[in-house]
């Protein structure tokens, strides 16, 4: 992964980028493998993340379900198309 614009703020959020980026790209290879695309091709991923404060574990819930929306809504529009 590389990053083309801007840094991360803190270390949790450069993690939370990578995780979101990786996951991501895997979401569209492994759908672009079950149509019968060959090869991985490079994926660019515009991503921003708005800061979450709170207590650790509403945060940590927070950027779970939002994690789990995102990848939610790249099925749907890789199924879409």
């Amino acid at each position: 992964m590389s990053t083309l614009l801007g840094t991360a703020p803190s270390e949790h959020t450069q993690i939370l980028h990578s995780l979101y980026a990786a996951q991501i790209a895997t979401i569209i290879w492994t759908e672009e493998a079950k149509i019968g695309l060959d090869g991985r091709k490079s994926v660019v991923i515009g991503l921003a993340l708005s800061k979450v404060e709170g207590e650790v574990d509403e945060v940590k819930l927070l950027e779970k379900t939002l994690f789990q929306g995102v990848m939610t809504m790249v099925y749907e529009l890789l199924k879409s198309r």
